[in-house]
């Protein structure tokens, strides 16, 4: 008897509604497992992602160019970049403080003569290992690593404007030439020859205790600041990275940092979407909601006939939960196949274009059961409570 009475309550706007609901579920479901399957694409298409360090320098404007030393770094300043959540380590670059040049004096190449800047960097934080990476005082070979897009410029822009042959990096690797340094009134030349091209250190290298040596014997500034950092980051995808940079004016090439770029942008953008995604669902379960309300409100004396006959709240709100709960299931069942099936679409671009092979760990489900239960007990515990208010005067 009370199913039949309930049942002719019961109008079509609520099944209209459940339609907002799956809209809503879908997003969020689509944009939680979207996430999960991008991050580790983004993540493996770079080397520059795990444990990613960049060269930070500050940035240099018209008011700072009467004094070397105001773009060098502070020891307090080194201790708060050391100090950040996202950093896992930092290095400084040493620079020479003497005069540097370099020559040929060879039959197989056009003597040349040219001035030089050197720097270097502890030996964990270089991207190659050379063989012959290794300088002791008293040694007249000095190995040289240099950055690897010099000779792709020389290859592509020099060479092919001027008539010039291209070289090969083995082919450079052959090339001896000389070092000459000049300082505190000595002079002192050094065989030496290209051993390495790197692709992260946009410098030119020498062994750490090298430079360490020539300051002290040729330097002119025994105790100068560092112009660069080598910064090492924990997750290069952390937001506060860029944030803090820019607020202390700290300089940074745009590409070192492109994958935090694109991670940052892509996490905005996800978590607007995923927020769009929990309004459409908040809206619709409000719609769903006060769709029932309105039943309630419409037979409140048939509400209120059945307490008197003594049916007891939480029989009265039994039918309204189960046909809210309903609604509910069938809404997030279909949320759950509609997000497989996008996902599927996805993958099968990625797959396609980049060789992304799809991670076996799926968000969707659990995800879908999570909001399910939350969502039915929410309903069950504010039916119930909407029927107790309704019937507790009448008791009274």
């Amino acid at each position: 008897m009370i199913k039949k009475l309930q049942k002719k309550t019961i109008n079509a706007n609520s099944i209209i509604f459940s339609a907002t609901l799956f809209v809503g579920l879908s997003i969020v479901l689509i944009i939680s497992q979207l996430y999960f399957d991008i991050k580790p694409l983004i993540q493996s298409d770079s080397e520059i992602f795990k444990k990613q360090t960049v060269a930070i320098s500050k940035k240099v404007s018209a008011f700072k160019t009467t004094g070397k030393s105001e773009v060098g770094f502070e020891i307090d300043e080194i201790k708060e970049i050391k100090n950040q959540e996202f950093v896992e380590s930092i290095a400084e670059f040493k620079t020479a403080n003497f005069e540097i040049a370099a020559y040929t004096e060879s039959d197989l190449i056009p003597d040349f003569y040219t001035l030089l800047f050197l720097e270097s960097i502890p030996n964990e934080y270089l991207d190659i290992e050379p063989e012959e990476w290794e300088w002791k005082e008293g040694q007249d070979f000095l190995p040289i690593v240099v950055p690897g897009f010099y000779l792709t410029l020389y290859n592509f822009g020099f060479a092919q404007s001027q008539g010039l042959p291209v070289i090969s990096e083995n082919m450079l690797s052959q090339f001896d030439f000389k070092i000459k340094i000049k300082g505190q009134a000595k002079v002192v030349e050094f065989n030496s020859r290209i051993v390495g091209f790197s692709n992260k250190i946009n410098s030119i290298l020498v062994p750490n205790n090298f430079m360490d040596w020539a300051n002290v014997k040729f330097g002119s500034n025994q105790n100068p600041k560092p112009n660069r950092l080598l910064v090492e980051f924990k997750d290069p995808s952390d937001d506060s990275i860029l944030k803090f940079f820019n607020d202390n004016n700290y300089d940074v090439s745009a590409a070192d940092l492109q994958i935090n770029k694109v991670m940052f942008y892509f996490k905005s953008a996800s978590a607007f979407v995923f927020f769009i995604g929990i309004v459409i669902t908040a809206l619709s379960v409000s719609l769903i909601v006060l769709s029932i309300f309105l039943i309630f409100y419409k037979n409140k004396e048939d509400i209120i006939n059945l307490s008197l006959l003594g049916y007891t709240n939480r029989k009265i709100s039994v039918f309204y939960n189960v046909f809210v709960s309903l609604i509910t299931f069938i809404s997030a069942i279909l949320a759950y196949f509609m997000s497989l099936y996008v996902r599927s679409l996805y993958v099968a671009n990625f797959e396609t274009f980049v060789g992304y092979d799809k991670p076996d760990f799926s968000v969707l489900f659990p995800l879908s059961m999570i909001f399910l239960i939350i969502l039915i007990l929410l309903n069950n515990f504010i039916i119930y409570k909407r029927i107790k208010k309704i019937t507790e005067p009448v008791k009274k």
